[in-house]
Protein backbone atom coordinates (compact mmCIF):
# COMPACT_ATOMS: atom_id res chain seq x y z
CA UNK A 1 0.00 0.00 0.00
CA UNK A 2 2.72 2.31 0.96
CA UNK A 3 4.62 1.81 -2.39
CA UNK A 4 0.92 2.69 -4.41
CA UNK A 5 0.97 5.50 -2.61
CA UNK A 6 4.30 6.88 -3.41
CA UNK A 7 3.74 6.07 -6.93
CA UNK A 8 0.05 7.90 -6.79
CA UNK A 9 1.93 10.87 -5.35
CA UNK A 10 4.79 11.22 -7.88
CA UNK A 11 2.08 10.82 -10.65
CA UNK A 12 0.11 13.68 -8.98
CA UNK A 13 3.26 15.86 -8.80
CA UNK A 14 5.32 14.86 -12.25
CA UNK A 15 1.60 15.93 -14.10
CA UNK A 16 1.32 19.04 -12.69
CA UNK A 17 5.00 19.92 -13.28
CA UNK A 18 4.68 19.06 -16.91
CA UNK A 19 1.87 21.00 -17.23
CA UNK A 20 2.95 24.12 -15.49
CA UNK A 21 6.23 23.60 -17.80
CA UNK A 22 3.66 23.01 -21.21
CA UNK A 23 5.36 26.43 -22.50
CA UNK A 24 9.08 24.23 -22.63
CA UNK A 25 7.39 21.89 -25.42
CA UNK A 26 3.68 22.43 -26.10
CA UNK A 27 3.59 24.42 -29.26
CA UNK A 28 4.63 23.78 -33.18
CA UNK A 29 8.26 25.35 -33.77
CA UNK A 30 7.99 28.46 -33.16
CA UNK A 31 7.35 30.15 -29.78
CA UNK A 32 8.03 34.05 -28.12
CA UNK A 33 7.33 34.42 -24.43
CA UNK A 34 9.53 32.69 -21.96
CA UNK A 35 9.55 33.07 -18.02
CA UNK A 36 12.40 33.40 -15.52
CA UNK A 37 12.26 30.03 -13.02
CA UNK A 38 14.98 27.97 -14.75
CA UNK A 39 17.06 27.50 -11.89
CA UNK A 40 13.34 25.59 -9.93
CA UNK A 41 12.80 24.20 -13.51
CA UNK A 42 16.10 21.97 -13.59
CA UNK A 43 15.67 21.18 -10.12
CA UNK A 44 12.58 19.57 -10.31
CA UNK A 45 13.37 17.90 -13.68
CA UNK A 46 16.55 16.31 -12.46
CA UNK A 47 13.57 15.33 -9.27
CA UNK A 48 11.07 13.12 -11.14
CA UNK A 49 13.76 11.90 -14.63
CA UNK A 50 13.66 8.32 -15.13
CA UNK A 51 16.98 8.25 -14.50
CA UNK A 52 16.52 9.10 -11.27
CA UNK A 53 12.97 7.00 -10.58
CA UNK A 54 14.37 3.43 -11.99
CA UNK A 55 16.95 1.31 -10.66
CA UNK A 56 19.85 -0.38 -12.32
CA UNK A 57 18.99 -3.54 -13.48
CA UNK A 58 21.46 -6.13 -12.29
CA UNK A 59 22.77 -7.32 -15.72
CA UNK A 60 25.13 -4.70 -15.80
CA UNK A 61 27.63 -6.55 -17.55
CA UNK A 62 27.03 -9.33 -19.60
CA UNK A 63 30.60 -10.41 -20.87
CA UNK A 64 29.81 -13.94 -19.78
CA UNK A 65 26.82 -13.56 -22.65
CA UNK A 66 29.37 -12.52 -25.01
CA UNK A 67 31.08 -15.55 -24.76
CA UNK A 68 28.12 -17.94 -25.12
CA UNK A 69 27.46 -16.26 -27.99
CA UNK A 70 29.03 -17.34 -31.88
CA UNK A 71 29.79 -14.20 -34.02
CA UNK A 72 27.41 -15.50 -36.88
CA UNK A 73 24.22 -14.57 -34.23
CA UNK A 74 25.33 -11.03 -33.85
CA UNK A 75 26.78 -10.81 -37.31
CA UNK A 76 25.56 -8.05 -38.98
CA UNK A 77 24.02 -5.82 -35.95
CA UNK A 78 24.98 -1.99 -35.39
CA UNK A 79 26.82 -1.49 -32.02
CA UNK A 80 23.12 -0.33 -30.43
CA UNK A 81 21.04 -3.58 -31.81
CA UNK A 82 24.11 -5.95 -30.84
CA UNK A 83 24.40 -3.68 -26.77
CA UNK A 84 20.21 -4.43 -26.48
CA UNK A 85 20.20 -7.88 -27.37
CA UNK A 86 22.61 -9.16 -25.03
CA UNK A 87 22.12 -7.29 -22.30
CA UNK A 88 18.41 -7.97 -22.81
CA UNK A 89 19.06 -11.62 -23.00
CA UNK A 90 21.16 -11.29 -19.39
CA UNK A 91 18.06 -10.08 -17.98
CA UNK A 92 15.80 -13.26 -19.27
CA UNK A 93 17.54 -15.48 -18.05
CA UNK A 94 17.21 -13.67 -14.52
CA UNK A 95 13.29 -13.59 -15.30
CA UNK A 96 13.50 -17.37 -16.62
CA UNK A 97 15.24 -18.57 -13.26
CA UNK A 98 13.29 -16.77 -11.12
CA UNK A 99 9.85 -18.01 -12.78
CA UNK A 100 11.26 -21.52 -13.77
CA UNK A 101 9.73 -20.34 -16.98
CA UNK A 102 11.11 -21.86 -20.37
CA UNK A 103 9.39 -20.52 -23.04
CA UNK A 104 9.15 -16.78 -24.86
CA UNK A 105 6.73 -15.28 -26.51
CA UNK A 106 8.35 -12.28 -28.25
CA UNK A 107 6.31 -9.56 -29.79
CA UNK A 108 8.19 -7.60 -32.88
CA UNK A 109 10.91 -9.61 -33.34
CA UNK A 110 12.20 -8.17 -36.40
CA UNK A 111 14.25 -10.66 -37.56
CA UNK A 112 14.74 -12.79 -34.68
CA UNK A 113 18.11 -12.05 -32.95
CA UNK A 114 17.42 -12.46 -29.63
CA UNK A 115 14.98 -15.27 -30.10
CA UNK A 116 17.82 -17.12 -31.21
CA UNK A 117 19.78 -16.01 -28.71
CA UNK A 118 18.14 -17.29 -26.15
CA UNK A 119 17.15 -20.50 -27.51
CA UNK A 120 21.17 -21.09 -28.47
CA UNK A 121 22.72 -19.41 -24.95
CA UNK A 122 19.53 -20.55 -22.55
CA UNK A 123 18.14 -23.61 -24.53
CA UNK A 124 14.67 -21.73 -24.06
CA UNK A 125 11.98 -22.23 -26.57
CA UNK A 126 11.07 -18.71 -28.46
CA UNK A 127 8.14 -17.93 -30.65
CA UNK A 128 8.74 -14.77 -32.26
CA UNK A 129 5.53 -12.84 -33.55
CA UNK A 130 6.27 -9.87 -36.05
CA UNK A 131 3.37 -7.88 -37.93
CA UNK A 132 5.58 -7.51 -41.43
CA UNK A 133 5.40 -10.50 -43.54
CA UNK A 134 8.73 -9.84 -44.99
CA UNK A 135 10.84 -9.79 -41.63
CA UNK A 136 8.98 -13.30 -40.86
CA UNK A 137 10.42 -14.26 -43.93
CA UNK A 138 13.64 -13.40 -43.05
CA UNK A 139 13.72 -13.90 -39.74
CA UNK A 140 13.07 -18.18 -40.40
CA UNK A 141 15.40 -18.24 -43.73
CA UNK A 142 18.18 -16.80 -41.06
CA UNK A 143 16.96 -19.62 -38.41
CA UNK A 144 17.30 -22.30 -40.69
CA UNK A 145 20.81 -21.36 -41.49
CA UNK A 146 21.56 -21.25 -37.89
CA UNK A 147 19.59 -24.20 -36.06
CA UNK A 148 18.68 -25.85 -39.74
CA UNK A 149 15.17 -27.70 -38.45
CA UNK A 150 14.85 -27.35 -35.23
CA UNK A 151 11.66 -26.08 -34.02
CA UNK A 152 12.60 -24.92 -30.96
CA UNK A 153 12.71 -21.10 -32.50
CA UNK A 154 9.61 -20.31 -34.45
CA UNK A 155 8.90 -17.37 -36.35
CA UNK A 156 5.21 -16.33 -37.52
CA UNK A 157 3.13 -13.61 -39.01
CA UNK A 158 0.74 -11.72 -36.66
CA UNK A 159 -0.32 -8.19 -35.68
CA UNK A 160 -1.47 -8.02 -32.12
CA UNK A 161 -5.06 -6.23 -31.49
CA UNK A 162 -7.27 -4.59 -29.39
CA UNK A 163 -9.31 -7.38 -28.50
CA UNK A 164 -10.11 -10.76 -27.23
CA UNK A 165 -9.01 -12.65 -29.92
CA UNK A 166 -5.37 -11.83 -29.21
CA UNK A 167 -5.70 -13.67 -25.65
CA UNK A 168 -7.20 -16.41 -27.52
CA UNK A 169 -4.22 -17.00 -29.48
CA UNK A 170 -1.80 -16.40 -26.62
CA UNK A 171 -3.15 -19.43 -24.77
CA UNK A 172 -2.65 -21.21 -28.24
CA UNK A 173 1.00 -20.14 -29.27
CA UNK A 174 2.02 -21.40 -25.07
CA UNK A 175 0.85 -24.85 -26.02
CA UNK A 176 2.75 -24.66 -29.69
CA UNK A 177 5.64 -23.49 -27.93
CA UNK A 178 5.74 -26.97 -25.45
CA UNK A 179 4.88 -29.14 -28.25
CA UNK A 180 8.27 -27.75 -30.30
CA UNK A 181 10.40 -27.81 -26.92
CA UNK A 182 9.81 -31.68 -26.93
CA UNK A 183 10.45 -31.96 -31.06
CA UNK A 184 13.90 -29.63 -30.92
CA UNK A 185 16.48 -31.35 -32.44
CA UNK A 186 19.34 -29.21 -31.56
CA UNK A 187 21.98 -31.57 -31.49
CA UNK A 188 23.16 -29.75 -28.03
CA UNK A 189 22.05 -31.01 -25.27
CA UNK A 190 19.68 -29.24 -23.70
CA UNK A 191 19.31 -28.01 -20.30
CA UNK A 192 17.36 -29.03 -17.50
CA UNK A 193 13.97 -27.77 -17.21
CA UNK A 194 13.84 -25.04 -14.73
CA UNK A 195 12.00 -24.93 -12.29
CA UNK A 196 11.13 -21.49 -10.13
CA UNK A 197 12.78 -19.75 -7.13
CA UNK A 198 10.36 -19.70 -4.75
CA UNK A 199 11.41 -17.43 -2.44
CA UNK A 200 11.60 -14.87 -5.49
CA UNK A 201 8.09 -15.76 -6.57
CA UNK A 202 5.00 -13.18 -6.46
CA UNK A 203 2.38 -14.17 -4.15
CA UNK A 204 -0.14 -12.72 -6.32
CA UNK A 205 -2.95 -15.54 -6.80
CA UNK A 206 -3.94 -15.96 -10.75
CA UNK A 207 -7.47 -16.14 -9.95
CA UNK A 208 -7.04 -11.99 -8.50
CA UNK A 209 -5.64 -11.02 -12.24
CA UNK A 210 -8.16 -13.00 -14.79
CA UNK A 211 -10.83 -15.67 -14.85
CA UNK A 212 -10.64 -17.66 -17.39
CA UNK A 213 -12.52 -20.85 -15.79
CA UNK A 214 -15.26 -20.01 -18.05
CA UNK A 215 -13.46 -19.44 -21.27
CA UNK A 216 -12.42 -22.40 -23.74
CA UNK A 217 -8.56 -21.39 -24.72
CA UNK A 218 -7.63 -24.98 -25.50
CA UNK A 219 -4.87 -25.02 -23.02
CA UNK A 220 -4.30 -28.43 -22.01
CA UNK A 221 -4.89 -28.97 -18.23
CA UNK A 222 -1.61 -29.22 -16.59
CA UNK A 223 0.67 -27.20 -14.07
CA UNK A 224 3.41 -26.81 -16.27
CA UNK A 225 1.45 -24.94 -18.43
CA UNK A 226 0.84 -22.21 -15.79
CA UNK A 227 3.03 -19.78 -15.63
CA UNK A 228 4.89 -21.10 -18.23
CA UNK A 229 6.05 -18.29 -20.91
CA UNK A 230 8.08 -14.95 -20.74
CA UNK A 231 6.44 -12.15 -23.20
CA UNK A 232 8.61 -10.36 -24.22
CA UNK A 233 8.91 -6.84 -26.19
CA UNK A 234 11.62 -4.77 -27.08
CA UNK A 235 10.88 -1.46 -28.15
CA UNK A 236 6.77 -2.26 -28.76
CA UNK A 237 6.01 0.34 -30.18
CA UNK A 238 2.73 3.10 -29.84
CA UNK A 239 -0.54 0.84 -28.70
CA UNK A 240 1.49 -2.49 -29.00
CA UNK A 241 3.28 -1.61 -25.22
CA UNK A 242 -0.09 -1.38 -23.98
CA UNK A 243 -1.78 -4.20 -25.43
CA UNK A 244 0.85 -6.34 -24.01
CA UNK A 245 0.35 -4.97 -20.82
CA UNK A 246 -3.43 -5.84 -20.88
CA UNK A 247 -2.32 -9.71 -22.87
CA UNK A 248 -0.29 -10.20 -19.25
CA UNK A 249 -2.88 -9.26 -17.17
CA UNK A 250 -5.54 -11.44 -18.87
CA UNK A 251 -3.04 -14.69 -19.88
CA UNK A 252 -1.91 -16.65 -16.52
CA UNK A 253 -0.02 -18.87 -18.90
CA UNK A 254 2.50 -15.77 -19.03
CA UNK A 255 4.93 -15.87 -15.86
CA UNK A 256 6.42 -12.73 -16.65
CA UNK A 257 6.84 -9.63 -18.76
CA UNK A 258 9.98 -7.60 -19.81
CA UNK A 259 9.08 -4.56 -21.97
CA UNK A 260 10.56 -1.66 -23.41
CA UNK A 261 8.38 0.59 -24.76
CA UNK A 262 9.51 3.57 -28.04
CA UNK A 263 7.19 5.51 -29.94
CA UNK A 264 4.69 7.33 -27.20
CA UNK A 265 3.50 10.27 -29.68
CA UNK A 266 2.11 7.19 -32.20
CA UNK A 267 -0.55 6.14 -29.27
CA UNK A 268 -4.37 6.37 -30.96
CA UNK A 269 -6.52 9.05 -29.66
CA UNK A 270 -9.64 8.95 -28.82
CA UNK A 271 -11.04 10.61 -32.09
CA UNK A 272 -9.72 8.01 -34.20
CA UNK A 273 -10.48 5.13 -32.37
CA UNK A 274 -14.09 6.74 -32.45
CA UNK A 275 -14.16 6.45 -35.79
CA UNK A 276 -12.58 3.03 -35.63
CA UNK A 277 -15.66 1.81 -33.77
CA UNK A 278 -17.92 3.73 -36.14
CA UNK A 279 -16.64 0.98 -38.34
CA UNK A 280 -17.31 -1.58 -36.87
CA UNK A 281 -13.68 -1.66 -35.51
CA UNK A 282 -13.09 -3.42 -32.48
CA UNK A 283 -10.72 -1.32 -29.33
CA UNK A 284 -9.78 -1.92 -26.32
CA UNK A 285 -11.17 -0.33 -23.61
CA UNK A 286 -12.43 3.08 -23.52
CA UNK A 287 -11.71 6.21 -21.12
CA UNK A 288 -14.03 8.49 -19.80
CA UNK A 289 -14.18 11.35 -17.00
CA UNK A 290 -16.36 7.90 -15.07
CA UNK A 291 -13.47 5.75 -15.15
CA UNK A 292 -12.22 6.22 -11.37
CA UNK A 293 -13.62 3.17 -9.86
CA UNK A 294 -14.20 0.76 -12.91
CA UNK A 295 -13.06 -2.69 -12.73
CA UNK A 296 -10.66 -2.75 -15.94
CA UNK A 297 -10.46 -5.70 -17.60
CA UNK A 298 -7.57 -7.43 -19.70
CA UNK A 299 -9.36 -7.30 -23.36
CA UNK A 300 -12.35 -6.95 -23.42
CA UNK A 301 -14.46 -6.57 -26.51
CA UNK A 302 -16.71 -4.59 -27.94
CA UNK A 303 -16.96 -1.58 -25.68
CA UNK A 304 -17.81 2.10 -26.76
CA UNK A 305 -14.93 4.59 -26.67
CA UNK A 306 -15.93 7.94 -24.78
CA UNK A 307 -16.81 11.36 -26.88
CA UNK A 308 -14.59 13.41 -28.49
CA UNK A 309 -14.63 16.95 -26.38
CA UNK A 310 -14.39 19.80 -27.93
CA UNK A 311 -13.77 21.53 -24.83
CA UNK A 312 -9.83 21.59 -24.72
CA UNK A 313 -10.53 21.86 -20.66
CA UNK A 314 -12.99 18.52 -20.40
CA UNK A 315 -10.66 16.65 -22.79
CA UNK A 316 -8.45 15.08 -20.43
CA UNK A 317 -7.55 12.01 -21.43
CA UNK A 318 -7.10 12.09 -25.33
CA UNK A 319 -5.36 8.95 -26.25
CA UNK A 320 -7.41 5.38 -26.00
CA UNK A 321 -4.43 4.22 -24.08
CA UNK A 322 -2.59 6.87 -21.83
CA UNK A 323 -3.27 7.31 -19.31
CA UNK A 324 -3.54 3.27 -18.01
CA UNK A 325 -4.28 3.31 -14.58
CA UNK A 326 -7.15 4.86 -12.20
CA UNK A 327 -5.19 6.48 -10.36
CA UNK A 328 -3.65 8.86 -13.29
CA UNK A 329 -7.01 9.37 -14.40
CA UNK A 330 -8.32 10.67 -11.60
CA UNK A 331 -5.11 12.95 -11.33
CA UNK A 332 -5.82 14.47 -14.54
CA UNK A 333 -9.47 14.32 -14.11
CA UNK A 334 -9.27 16.50 -10.97
CA UNK A 335 -6.55 19.16 -11.95
CA UNK A 336 -7.67 19.33 -15.70
CA UNK A 337 -4.86 18.58 -17.07
CA UNK A 338 -4.14 16.85 -20.68
CA UNK A 339 -1.14 15.77 -22.99
CA UNK A 340 -1.10 16.50 -26.30
CA UNK A 341 1.18 14.54 -29.00
CA UNK A 342 3.77 17.09 -28.68
CA UNK A 343 4.31 16.21 -25.29
CA UNK A 344 4.26 12.61 -25.67
CA UNK A 345 6.82 12.93 -28.54
CA UNK A 346 9.23 14.97 -26.16
CA UNK A 347 8.99 11.23 -23.96
CA UNK A 348 9.83 9.78 -27.21
CA UNK A 349 13.53 11.98 -28.16
CA UNK A 350 16.47 11.14 -27.33
CA UNK A 351 18.68 11.27 -24.26
CA UNK A 352 19.94 15.10 -23.62
CA UNK A 353 23.23 12.97 -23.00
CA UNK A 354 24.13 12.93 -26.76
CA UNK A 355 22.57 16.86 -26.96
CA UNK A 356 25.54 17.73 -24.89
CA UNK A 357 28.08 15.76 -26.25
CA UNK A 358 27.25 17.34 -29.92
CA UNK A 359 29.88 19.37 -31.65
CA UNK A 360 29.59 23.21 -32.16
CA UNK A 361 28.86 21.72 -35.73
CA UNK A 362 26.13 19.84 -35.03
CA UNK A 363 24.37 21.88 -32.47
CA UNK A 364 24.43 24.76 -35.99
CA UNK A 365 22.75 21.90 -38.19
CA UNK A 366 20.15 21.17 -35.25
CA UNK A 367 19.59 24.51 -35.10
CA UNK A 368 19.42 25.37 -38.91
CA UNK A 369 16.63 22.30 -38.80
CA UNK A 370 14.89 23.45 -36.65
CA UNK A 371 15.00 26.90 -37.69
CA UNK A 372 14.18 26.61 -41.34
CA UNK A 373 11.13 23.85 -40.44
CA UNK A 374 9.72 27.26 -37.99
CA UNK A 375 10.17 29.22 -41.12
CA UNK A 376 8.07 26.95 -43.77
CA UNK A 377 5.86 25.75 -41.03
CA UNK A 378 5.05 29.94 -40.31
CA UNK A 379 4.78 30.86 -44.31
CA UNK A 380 1.82 27.99 -44.38
CA UNK A 381 0.35 28.67 -42.01
CA UNK A 382 -0.14 32.17 -43.01
CA UNK A 383 -0.88 31.63 -46.09
CA UNK A 384 -3.26 28.85 -45.10
CA UNK A 385 -1.40 26.14 -47.09
CA UNK A 386 -0.13 22.39 -46.38
CA UNK A 387 3.15 20.98 -47.71
CA UNK A 388 2.72 17.35 -49.52
CA UNK A 389 5.45 15.33 -50.44
CA UNK A 390 6.73 14.41 -53.60
CA UNK A 391 9.95 12.78 -53.01
CA UNK A 392 10.72 10.36 -49.94
CA UNK A 393 14.44 11.53 -49.14
CA UNK A 394 16.16 14.87 -48.98
CA UNK A 395 19.69 15.39 -49.33
CA UNK A 396 21.19 16.04 -46.04
CA UNK A 397 23.04 19.17 -47.60
CA UNK A 398 19.79 21.00 -47.77
CA UNK A 399 20.12 21.90 -44.40
CA UNK A 400 23.49 23.76 -44.65
CA UNK A 401 21.99 27.35 -46.13
CA UNK A 402 18.47 28.52 -46.41
CA UNK A 403 18.61 28.85 -49.84
CA UNK A 404 19.81 25.10 -50.47
CA UNK A 405 16.97 24.40 -47.79
CA UNK A 406 14.41 26.44 -50.13
CA UNK A 407 15.75 24.29 -53.15
CA UNK A 408 15.02 21.31 -51.73
CA UNK A 409 11.37 22.20 -50.62
CA UNK A 410 10.44 23.58 -53.82
CA UNK A 411 12.00 20.26 -55.85
CA UNK A 412 10.81 17.83 -53.21
CA UNK A 413 7.20 19.29 -52.11
CA UNK A 414 4.42 20.91 -53.42
CA UNK A 415 2.09 23.53 -51.75
CA UNK A 416 -1.90 22.93 -51.64
CA UNK A 417 -4.77 24.44 -50.36
CA UNK A 418 -4.98 23.51 -46.26
CA UNK A 419 -7.98 22.97 -46.31
CA UNK A 420 -7.60 20.88 -49.85
CA UNK A 421 -8.99 16.75 -49.09
CA UNK A 422 -6.74 15.66 -51.80
CA UNK A 423 -4.07 13.17 -50.81
CA UNK A 424 -0.96 12.90 -52.53
CA UNK A 425 0.60 9.87 -53.29
CA UNK A 426 4.82 9.42 -52.43
CA UNK A 427 5.59 8.55 -56.48
CA UNK A 428 6.49 11.90 -57.88
CA UNK A 429 4.24 10.36 -61.27
CA UNK A 430 1.32 9.88 -59.09
CA UNK A 431 1.60 13.40 -57.28
CA UNK A 432 1.83 15.24 -60.70
CA UNK A 433 -1.23 13.44 -62.06
CA UNK A 434 -3.01 13.82 -59.48
CA UNK A 435 -1.87 17.66 -59.30
CA UNK A 436 -3.63 17.98 -62.82
CA UNK A 437 -6.59 16.23 -61.61
CA UNK A 438 -6.99 18.37 -58.44
CA UNK A 439 -10.10 20.89 -58.85
CA UNK A 440 -9.13 22.32 -55.15
CA UNK A 441 -6.39 24.02 -56.69
CA UNK A 442 -7.02 26.87 -58.63
CA UNK A 443 -3.94 28.40 -58.89
CA UNK A 444 -0.53 27.95 -60.73
CA UNK A 445 1.83 25.55 -58.74
CA UNK A 446 5.29 27.67 -60.65
CA UNK A 447 4.07 31.23 -59.36
CA UNK A 448 2.54 29.57 -56.11
CA UNK A 449 6.81 28.43 -55.55
CA UNK A 450 7.97 31.48 -56.77
CA UNK A 451 5.74 32.86 -54.47
CA UNK A 452 6.26 31.11 -51.17
CA UNK A 453 10.01 31.46 -52.23
CA UNK A 454 10.20 35.17 -51.72
CA UNK A 455 7.77 34.87 -48.61
CA UNK A 456 10.52 32.01 -46.89
CA UNK A 457 13.02 34.25 -47.63
CA UNK A 458 11.28 37.44 -46.11
CA UNK A 459 10.15 35.65 -43.00
CA UNK A 460 13.73 33.90 -42.89
CA UNK A 461 15.71 37.36 -42.59
CA UNK A 462 12.69 38.92 -39.88
CA UNK A 463 13.57 35.88 -37.27
CA UNK A 464 17.23 35.15 -38.01
CA UNK A 465 18.11 37.11 -35.05
CA UNK A 466 16.16 34.30 -32.81
CA UNK A 467 18.30 31.17 -34.00
CA UNK A 468 20.47 31.50 -30.94
CA UNK A 469 17.44 30.42 -28.77
CA UNK A 470 16.92 27.31 -30.67
CA UNK A 471 19.71 25.22 -28.69
CA UNK A 472 19.36 26.67 -25.34
CA UNK A 473 15.19 25.68 -25.96
CA UNK A 474 16.46 22.35 -26.88
CA UNK A 475 18.13 22.06 -23.61
CA UNK A 476 15.09 22.87 -21.71
CA UNK A 477 13.02 20.32 -24.06
CA UNK A 478 15.32 17.63 -22.91
CA UNK A 479 15.43 18.50 -19.52
CA UNK A 480 12.16 17.60 -19.45
CA UNK A 481 11.63 14.52 -21.28
CA UNK A 482 12.67 11.91 -18.79
CA UNK A 483 9.94 13.56 -16.92
CA UNK A 484 7.43 12.90 -19.24
CA UNK A 485 8.60 8.96 -20.13
CA UNK A 486 8.69 8.78 -16.51
CA UNK A 487 5.29 9.63 -16.28
CA UNK A 488 3.99 7.59 -19.12
CA UNK A 489 6.07 4.18 -17.65
CA UNK A 490 4.51 4.59 -13.71
CA UNK A 491 1.34 5.11 -15.16
CA UNK A 492 1.49 1.57 -16.51
CA UNK A 493 3.29 0.52 -13.34
CA UNK A 494 0.35 1.79 -11.82
CA UNK A 495 -2.39 0.02 -14.41
CA UNK A 496 -0.62 -3.64 -13.07
CA UNK A 497 -0.33 -2.96 -9.76
CA UNK A 498 -4.36 -1.88 -9.62
CA UNK A 499 -4.70 -4.96 -11.40
CA UNK A 500 -3.16 -7.24 -8.93
CA UNK A 501 0.30 -7.55 -9.73
CA UNK A 502 2.46 -6.38 -6.90
CA UNK A 503 5.88 -7.84 -8.51
CA UNK A 504 6.45 -4.37 -10.76
CA UNK A 505 9.20 -2.55 -11.62
CA UNK A 506 10.94 -0.37 -13.98
CA UNK A 507 15.00 -1.46 -14.48
CA UNK A 508 17.55 0.62 -16.30
CA UNK A 509 18.74 -2.39 -18.27
CA UNK A 510 20.80 -0.28 -21.37
CA UNK A 511 23.31 2.49 -21.37
CA UNK A 512 20.77 5.31 -21.87
CA UNK A 513 24.15 6.83 -23.71
CA UNK A 514 23.96 3.96 -26.44
CA UNK A 515 19.81 2.68 -26.34
CA UNK A 516 17.49 6.42 -25.27
CA UNK A 517 14.49 3.69 -24.61
CA UNK A 518 16.77 2.40 -21.93
CA UNK A 519 14.05 1.23 -19.37
CA UNK A 520 12.01 -1.90 -18.87
CA UNK A 521 9.30 -2.59 -17.55
CA UNK A 522 9.70 -5.94 -15.94
CA UNK A 523 6.28 -8.00 -13.50
CA UNK A 524 6.56 -11.15 -12.33
CA UNK A 525 3.01 -13.36 -11.69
Amino acid sequence: MLIAIMEQKYMEDIAQFLYDMKWVYDFHVTKDDWPLSLRVFLEKCQKFSLQTLTRTSCEDEPEDVTGKVPQTFTKGLSEKKRHEVLRLSKLTERIANVTGSNYVLDIGSGLGYIDSILHHTLKLTVVGAESLKDRVKSATERQTRLFSKCSGVRHIHWELTDDEETLIRVHREVVEMMKADVTCTCKEEKLETRKPLENQQSSVPVSNVTDTSQEDHHVEENSSVEKSAILIGLHSCADLSPIMLKVFQGCPQLSSLILFSCCYHKLTPEKLAMEGNQNNKENCVGVTDETVGTNFGALRKGEQCPSFHTNEESRVCKFMNFPLSNGLKTILSQKKISFSTFGLRLAAQESGLRWVQQTEKEHETHRNSVAYRAILEAVCDRDELAVKRLRRHARKSSFDTFEEYINTITTNYKFVPADSSSSVDDSEENCLRQEKQDSTVDFKQTSTIEHISEELTECYKRFEHLFPLIEPLTGLQLALQPVMEALILIDRVSFLKEAGFYNVSLEKVFDVAISPRNVALVAVR
